[in-house]
C-alpha cells in the first residue's frame, strides 16, 4: 500500500491463518459489530501506526459501497471496457452494492482525467 516502499498489507478482523501472502505485512484491527473489518479504523492505523498518506484500495461493489458512505474515498478511478454483458438483474455487478447514498454523498463526481489506452478508458474522478 506504500508506493514508495512497494509495501502491500491485508487488512484484517482476525488473527486466523491467511494463505499464499507471504510478502504481505498482516495489519489487524478491530471488527465492526456485524463481523467485518471497521473501515474508519483501518484507515486511522494505517494512516497513525503506518505513516501511510494515499492509500490505494481495490474492490468490488459491496467494498466500494462501504468505503464511499464511510466517507473514506477521495478519489475514484474508473476503467471502462468495451464490451456488451448480458444477464438477470441478479448477476449484474454495479459500482455499489448496498443502501442509497445519504444526499451529501451523492453530489456529482468532478472528472479529472482521461486517458485511452487500446480500446479502454481509465477515468480518474474528485469525490
Amino acid at each position: 500500500m506504500n508506493a514508495s516502499s512497494g509495501t502491500v498489507a491485508l487488512v484484517t478482523q482476525d488473527r486466523g491463518p491467511v494463505k499464499n501472502l507471504e510478502d504481505m505485512e498482516r495489519i489487524v484491527v478491530p471488527a465492526r459489530p456485524d463481523g467485518l473489518v471497521d473501515l474508519v479504523k483501518a484507515m486511522i492505523i494505517l494512516k497513525r501506526d503506518h505513516g501511510l498518506s494515499v492509500i490505494l484500495l481495490e474492490g468490488g461493489p459491496s467494498l466500494n459501497h462501504a468505503l464511499i458512505s464511510s466517507g473514506l474515498v477521495s478519489e475514484l478511478f474508473l476503467t471502462l471496457s468495451h464490451r456488451l454483458l448480458g444477464g438477470s438483474q441478479d448477476q449484474i455487478l454495479t459500482l455499489l452494492n448496498g443502501q442509497p447514498l445519504p444526499p451529501e454523498l451523492s453530489t456529482p463526481l468532478r472528472l479529472i482525467s482521461a486517458h485511452l489506452t487500446d480500446d479502454e478508458w481509465f477515468l480518474r474522478y474528485k469525490m
